[in-house]
């Protein structure tokens, strides 16, 4: 069994989220300048460094 991380950098997604009314018409864009130039190879992404859980089962809300 993998560890899960648990610090500032980590995310959750959250089940039957619903988007507020303003930004349902909102453009956003997401910059990763590390994709342009590999400076660092030390800081590079290891294979399974990002695991997210999947449940096998998800109730719906009532």
């Amino acid at each position: 069994m993998i560890e899960e991380p648990n610090n500032e950098f980590s995310f959750w997604i959250t089940p039957y989220f619903k988007t507020p009314n303003w930004a349902k018409d909102s453009v956003y864009y997401q910059i990763f300048v590390d994709r342009f130039n590999n400076g660092n190879p030390k800081n590079d992404v290891k294979d399974g460094e990002y695991v997210f859980p999947y449940p096998s089962r998800t109730k719906s809300p009532k």
